[in-house]
Order: C-alpha cells, then sequence, then structure tokens
C-alpha cells in the first residue's frame, strides 16, 4: 500500500490531473506540490506563518516516506531470497494482504482516516486551517479523497499484479517437476 501512495504521490502528471479538477488555483498549487516532492520548499508569500509550517512538516514526512519505501525494498529483496522457494505463494499471500488491508482502510470513512493520519503525522496541530484559509483553496478536502481513490486504485492493480506473478511462478515452477 505504501508503494501505492508513493506511485501516487511521485508521478506529477497525477498530481498535475488532481489538482486540475479540484484546486482553485492549480498551476500554483502544482507548482508548490513539486518543491515539496523535490526537497526544495520555501515559504509562498499568499500563505500564512502556520500554513508554511505545515508544509515544511509534509515535506519532511514525504522524505520519510521515501526513507521508509527504501528500507521496505531492502527488507522485501532479503525475504524474497529467503523465500526463493515459496516465493509464489509469499507473492500470492503478500497480494491478498494488500488487498484486505485496502479493505478495512476503505471501510473507515475518510474524514475519519485523514484526522487519523494528521493527527499522527502533524500532532502539533498546523494542518487545521479555516476555511476561509489559502491553502484549502490550494489543496481542497476533495483533493485528498481524489488521492486516496487513486491510491486504493493502484493498489489493487498492484496486487492483482503480485497475485497473478505469484500464480504463474508457481504454475512454471509446477510444469517443470512434472516434466522432471
Amino acid at each position: 500500500m505504501l508503494f501505492s501512495a508513493a506511485f501516487v504521490v511521485k508521478v506529477g502528471v497525477f498530481q498535475s490531473a488532481l489538482l486540475s479538477s479540484s484546486s482553485e488555483h492549480p498551476v500554483e498549487a502544482v507548482a508548490v506540490y513539486e518543491s515539496l516532492v523535490g526537497g526544495r520548499y520555501e515559504d509562498v508569500a499568499v500563505f500564512t506563518q502556520l500554513e508554511n509550517s505545515h508544509l515544511y512538516d509534509v515535506e519532511a514526512v514525504l522524505t520519510l516516506l521515501e526513507f521508509v519505501l527504501l528500507g521496505l525494498l531492502v527488507a522485501m529483496a532479503g525475504f524474497g531470497w529467503y523465500l526463493r522457494h515459496d516465493l509464489p505463494l509469499a507473492l500470492i499471500w503478500g497480494g491478498c494482504v494488500s488487498l484486505a488491508l485496502l479493505f478495512v482502510f476503505a471501510i473507515v470513512p475518510f474524514d475519519v482516516f485523514f484526522d487519523a493520519f494528521h493527527g499522527v503525522f502533524f500532532p502539533q496541530g498546523n494542518w487545521q486551517f479555516p476555511e476561509s484559509s489559502v491553502m484549502l483553496s490550494y489543496y481542497p478536502y476533495s483533493y485528498f479523497s481524489s488521492n486516496a481513490f487513486w491510491i486504493g486504485f493502484v493498489d489493487v492493480v498492484l496486487s492483482i499484479v503480485t497475485m497473478s506473478a505469484g500464480y504463474f511462478f508457481g504454475s512454471q515452477r509446477r510444469k517443470v517437476k512434472h516434466m522432471s
């Protein structure tokens, strides 16, 4: 699921499309977003000190996501090597577990998840803005719910691909064993 999130978050075309359809300031919002993802965010004049502070924290969370994903890739490579004889079964189970986790997240109302996520990653509370906030005109609630939808969609696709790969590799292994 983290890979799906990183894919949706990092692919600029995705974000440009989502911001174009939801933001009151899509061009500016895309530029700010690209600076966040690129790790080069600087204060934006139209944002308040609180809004700029939050975006620095967002930049830090995105950087943390990259390190976590790198660690997971290394761990998965090691786990894959360790389970190389049972890799098809591990791929099938991995896809199933990912879909099960996605189902759990899908039954939680988005606003509950959104609040919990922000409470964990931004506990100082600098993510709560008044309705008149410029930040909310750049990045409205609909933008985040659209991101969640696409993260879920990409996760379903990756899970199906993972399970299919496990089935394919397992069937190839069974053919080889049957022939010998």
